[in-house]
């Protein structure tokens, strides 16, 4: 099984990456800052589940999602939304 993980945000992205290898540890797992970059390697390799965020830099998650349903219709699309980050200081 090939699981696509895919966020712009490294850390978010290594924690998610990680995850996913202890939920499913026999899948090869393969974690994207880019999401041009994650569609060429599903084009090469193919993907049965993709994870992303919604909100990427270069595509929309929801584009990249449309476009690997294409190259598999049967894929699994775990659709993330953005975060918002607030910062807290104590006084």
């Amino acid at each position: 099984m090939t699981v696509v993980c895919v966020d712009d945000h490294s850390i978010l992205l290594n924690g998610l990456a990680e995850s996913v290898k202890q939920i499913l540890p026999d899948a090869n797992v393969n974690a994207f800052v880019s999401a041009n970059a994650a569609l060429a390697f599903v084009k090469k390799n193919g993907c049965d589940i993709l994870i992303c965020e919604i909100d990427l830099y270069d595509m929309s998650g929801i584009t990249l999602a449309r476009q690997v349903s294409k190259l598999n219709s049967k894929v699994n699309i775990i659709e993330l939304p953005r975060l918002n980050y607030a910062v807290m200081s104590s006084s």
